[in-house]
């Protein structure tokens, strides 16, 4: 840019010299006092031209300069860190919590667990929005979202319900009974097989009425209600009343099996139950509970049957 400017300069300087030694001069052929008015004509049109090329060539240099210069380049953001502390419903410090840091892709950032005093920190590529989720034993799994460097978190609290599944009858441990918890609109909650003890226990259950219903084979099924208070847990043992049977066989006077004929069995609040015997005259009705039935054919005569600790044989005559 320099350079074209000095050449610029020279020309303009040999033009005005050029001008003035014309107009001194006043060579043939000039009328007297014209000369030094064109020669200053002259200069100014050169002077003119000379100053728009040097603004376009300095104004192309320029553009070819910005456009060869590199972009700035902005700065990484500087790393950050986030800080929190996970603590119990009562506000005690929750140790041993695992927690995952995620950014808003759903990639991990980071993971760890809580110290002894609940504390815990994670080194984040930068500041903004994240997502945490905490895994705690024995309670539902948590997600938040952190806007902030620094958080708190309060694990749910709630209650619990736990008992022992017996049998009624000589109060021995069930095992492997089929506990489930319900809520008041029928929806189930979760399930829990008997241990060998035959104990059961739902833990982290909010504050509430639930229905605790229980079921093994060999035993009639059990519903309960049960209240779960804030903080506590609620004691809750069912016994379990053995599932009996009254079967037998329906045959003619001969003696001889008869098939396909319906077999009636009342209970004692007049509930009836029906089934029909099988080709060689077998019947049977099972999950029955102690107490005292009425049994027989249909359409024929009806004879009374109890119902105690053991299963119960009867065979009926047309």
């Amino acid at each position: 840019m320099s350079l074209v400017m000095c050449l610029l300069d020279g020309r303009l300087v040999s033009s005005i010299r050029e001008a003035r030694t014309a107009d001194g001069a006043g060579g043939s052929g000039t009328v007297p006092g014209r000369g030094r008015g064109m020669g200053i004509g002259v200069v100014a049109r050169g002077r003119a031209g000379v100053v728009l090329f040097a603004l376009v060539v300095g104004g192309l240099l320029g553009a070819a300069a910005m456009r060869a210069a590199p972009a700035p380049v902005g700065r990484p953001a500087p790393p950050a860190t986030v800080r929190g502390r996970v603590v119990a419903p009562d506000g005690a410090p929750a140790a041993g919590v695992v927690l995952t840091l995620t950014d808003p892709a759903g990639v991990e950032v980071g993971s760890t667990a809580t110290g002894e005093d609940g504390t815990c920190e994670f080194a984040v590529p930068r500041p903004g929005r994240y997502t945490l989720i905490a895994a705690c034993p024995g309670r539902r799994p948590l997600a938040r979202r952190l806007d902030t460097p620094e958080f708190t978190l309060v694990l749910p609290g709630g209650g619990a319900v736990g008992g022992f599944v017996r049998d009624e009858h000589d109060q021995a441990p069930i095992a492997d009974a089929v506990v489930v918890l319900a809520a008041g609109s029928g929806r189930l909650l979760g399930a829990r097989v008997t241990d060998p003890t035959g104990y059961y226990a739902f833990e982290d259950v909010p504050a509430g009425r639930y229905v605790v219903a229980v079921d093994h084979p060999g035993h009639h099924p059990l519903a309960l209600d049960v209240a779960v208070a804030q903080g506590e847990t609620a004691a809750l043992d069912a016994e379990l009343v053995d599932a009996r049977c009254v079967r037998g066989a329906v045959l003619d006077r001969a003696g001889r099996p008869v098939g396909h004929a319906k077999v009636v069995l009342t209970d004692a609040s007049g509930v009836t139950r029906t089934v029909v015997s099988g080709p060689t005259g077998e019947y049977r009705f099972d999950d029955l509970l102690r107490g005292d039935y009425l049994i027989g054919v249909r359409g024929g005569p009806t004879a009374p049957v109890r119902v105690e600790a053991a299963d119960h044989e009867r065979d009926l005559r047309l």
